[in-house]
């Protein structure tokens, strides 16, 4: 799991977390995967900073099982059952990944371009919901997020 492509989150900006943190999310991530049904994907940590106003943000690869994860800058510092939460959220996602984008790519052929912006935009405020609401329900069954 250490980095070895590009960081979809590397902004050029200073690093939100140390690599003794990222080391700590990383085996975390890596064994809440593992009893989320996550095995076959690889996870990765970013020491980039989540996106705006997120404890936690992921992005998907397209091409390949593949999430990252990253944290905003003080994440540590919030208390453990939002950072358990926001990690569960983050890796919840791959599992509704492949129905949105089909739906994204049904859509926008046969209504358009601008038809397909707007309903799934509305189908990505319900999938958050979705997936926030579990998110809150299995992270109570998880292994604490250690201190780092």
């Amino acid at each position: 799991m250490t980095p070895d492509g590009p960081d979809p989150f590397d902004k050029n900006a200073p690093d939100s977390i140390t690599a003794a943190q990222r080391d700590v999310l990383v085996a975390w991530l890596r064994d809440a995967g593992d009893r989320l049904a996550l095995r076959d994907w690889r996870i990765r940590v970013s020491t980039c900073e989540a996106e705006r106003d997120a404890i936690a943000s992921s992005y998907i690869q397209d091409n390949g099982d593949e999430i990252w994860v990253a944290v905003e800058r003080g994440f540590f510092e919030r208390p453990e059952r939002h950072r358990r939460h926001s990690l569960v959220h983050e890796l919840l996602h791959p599992h509704f990944y492949r129905v949105t984008r089909l739906a994204d790519k049904l859509i926008e052929r046969e209504l358009g371009t601008r038809t397909e912006a707007v309903i799934m935009a509305s189908i990505g405020q319900v999938e958050e919901q979705s997936i926030d609401r579990l998110a809150w329900a299995v992270s109570e069954w998880l292994p604490e997020v250690p201190e780092a």
